[in-house]
């Protein structure tokens, strides 16, 4: 057997698993770099730590609060520049039956 023959011989049989070999190699230099580093921590603590999810939760009720006190805010001015009575200010609703200037409606 000649060397031409034998490079001819070992390039037939290395060639196909030059893609295998290739795309091993990819796959273990992404994987024992940052990006894997990365993809394997989010894979063990999940999408979020218990620690940031109950923050963020913390966070969001304080918001709501904050947002119910802009919106009693925003209704007292819509109140006032409309020429009604504020809500403190306008009577509640038993002290309507006790008024002796109420209208009398017919029944």
């Amino acid at each position: 057997m000649d060397w031409v023959e034998f490079l001819h011989q070992a390039a037939h049989h290395v060639l196909p698993a030059i893609p295998w070999l290739v795309g091993g190699a990819c796959v273990a230099m992404v994987s024992l770099g940052p990006v894997g580093r990365a993809l394997s921590h989010r894979l063990r603590e999940g999408n979020m730590s218990v620690r940031r999810s109950a923050a963020l939760m913390d966070e969001a009720i304080e918001l709501r609060a904050e947002l119910e006190e802009v919106m009693e805010r925003l209704d007292e001015h819509q109140r006032v520049l409309s020429g009604q009575e504020p809500r403190h200010m306008a009577p509640r609703l038993g002290e309507w039956s006790r008024r002796e200037d109420r209208v009398q409606t017919p029944v």
